[in-house]
This record gives C-alpha cells, structure tokens and sequence, in this order.
C-alpha cells in the first residue's frame, strides 16, 4: 500500500500504464499511455465507488471477471487501496 502511494506521489506525470488498440484480435499501433496521477485518480475513484456507493466494508473479499487491462489493474488496486 505505501509502496503505491509512495510510488503515485513521486512520478505523477510519468507514463504509468499503456494499452495498444486491439482490432480483429491483435494489438496495434502505439500505446495509448496513462500517467501515474491519472491512474492514482482512477483507483481513488473506483475505490470511492466500492466504499462509497455498493457500500463495500473494508476486508470484503471481491472477484474481479474481466480481461487483462488498464482497467482490470485499476480495478485490482482499487481493491488493495480500500483495505487500508
């Protein structure tokens, strides 16, 4: 958890997170790449959601269905960043 927000902090406008668009089931093109302060902002607002509107108690367990993403990480440590 603090090695996150530690992390969040230090290099906010630093790429973070990059995807590349998939089109007939391949990958390409450039990544599309997100900041450190943009996903920060994302797991605070998906955490928010969590905790605030689906009223989510702090060591809940959650299963995340989705594929692999920028949104499936954010998702994730939404989770890890409710916790504590």
């Amino acid at each position: 958890y603090w090695t996150l927000k530690n992390a969040f902090a230090l290099f906010g406008a630093r790429p973070c997170l990059g995807e590349r668009l998939v089109t007939h089931g391949r990958a390409s093109g450039p990544f599309q790449w997100q900041s450190f302060a943009d996903i920060a902002r994302q797991i605070e607002q998906f955490g928010s959601g969590l905790r605030g509107y689906l009223k989510v108690p702090p060591g809940s367990f959650i299963g995340i269905c989705a594929p692999n993403s920028t949104n499936w990480l954010v998702a994730y440590l939404a989770c890890i960043w409710m916790v504590c």
